[in-house]
């Protein structure tokens, strides 16, 4: 495939992945006209997050063996991750989120628990 079609086909496949996420989120705001929930919703659109490094199991040797350059410290260290339960943690740059976490409302809270 040449560079040139690639780029082509990969515009079509983006702009129509965001009509379709457009349509669906007027969908679902009419849907439910009269909710006042907030959404956090998020979209990746280069690269791919690193799961481990976003939520850290902090209590695992293994973690900072496997990860000696780029593992985030543990709790109550320079940079350390924000203790959840007392064996994960969450990236400091998501600090933001713990009300959410603290009030259980972040998607998935319960399941590390």
């Amino acid at each position: 495939m040449k560079r040139r079609n690639f780029l082509i086909q990969s515009g079509i496949f983006s702009a129509t992945a965001i009509t379709a996420i457009s349509s669906n989120a007027i969908v679902a705001r009419s849907a439910n006209p009269n909710s006042d929930q907030k959404r956090l919703i998020v979209i990746f659109l280069r690269g791919a997050v690193d799961g481990l490094n976003v939520v850290v199991p902090y209590s695992e040797t293994a973690y900072y063996q496997a990860r000696p350059q780029i593992a985030i410290p543990q709790p109550g260290k320079e940079g350390g991750v924000i203790d959840l339960d007392g064996r994960f943690g969450l990236h400091p740059a998501l600090a933001p989120l713990m009300p959410e976490w603290q009030e259980n409302s972040l998607a998935g809270s319960n399941a590390i628990l």
